[in-house]
């Protein structure tokens, strides 16, 4: 895909393919890792009903993140890297949903 050629370019190409605007996410790349916060949920009106949306946007992520990086991104910590987890969560009662992408 053009322009994704990070793994914070593949963060914010899913937000605004999601229709959020730029006040609405914030992408931080710092000691090894990228952090996205998310301020509105994009599927708020799906996830009482069904909780796997959030499940399909991690592989969503986990897609883009290996396209740019070129390389498996893993979801659960086994000592692997790059590593995806997401550390907060709206529908559990946190003010945002935030992923940490953990290169090294």
């Amino acid at each position: 895909m053009t322009g994704i050629n990070t793994p914070a370019d593949a963060l914010s190409y899913i937000y605004r393919v999601y229709g959020l605007g730029d006040d609405e996410y914030e992408v931080v790349e710092s000691d090894g890792q990228v952090v996205v916060r998310v301020y509105r949920c994009p599927f708020s009106e799906y996830i009482e009903e069904n909780a796997s949306a959030c499940s399909i946007s991690l592989g969503i992520k986990k897609g883009l993140l290996e396209q740019a990086l070129g390389k498996p991104v893993h979801l659960l910590d086994n000592g692997s890297r790059p590593l995806l987890l997401r550390t907060a969560h709206i529908p559990s009662g946190d003010r945002y949903c935030e992923f940490k992408l953990y290169l090294d």
